[in-house]
């Protein structure tokens, strides 16, 4: 898998009404993979994992301040394991529906280099 990211943003001080923007451009690749118990229709049990690795330029501009530039990097992975019921099928047999109970768990490492204003 592979991924971008793209995001602009800012914020004003309710204390003191200072404004900042900043900016980030990332991009990401990563690997996935899912077990089925039933591999003839994908039912039952399941788990499913997926790991990739991040990297992002990180940009920050204060009022009346020099903008700072800096790099972001890591590893972010995941693991996630459920049930999958059929609750039924359409008479034609090309819809099914189902109901699908799961619980995941995230783990996010990325950090960035030092900087200060």
């Amino acid at each position: 898998m592979a991924g971008y990211a793209n995001s602009k943003s800012n914020t004003i001080s309710n204390a003191n009404g200072y404004r900042a923007d900043g900016s980030i451009n990332g991009y990401s690749t990563g690997v996935y993979g899912t077990w089925y118990a039933n591999k003839a229709d994908n039912t039952g049990a399941y788990v499913g994992t997926w790991a990739q690795y991040s990297w992002f330029k990180n940009r920050v501009t204060g009022e009346g301040m020099s903008s700072e530039a800096y790099d972001s990097q890591g590893f972010t992975a995941s693991v996630e394991s459920g049930y999958t019921f059929r609750l039924g099928q359409a008479e034609d047999g090309l819809q099914s529906y189902f109901v699908q109970p799961k619980a995941a768990l995230t783990w996010m490492g990325v950090k960035a280099d030092n900087t200060q204003s």
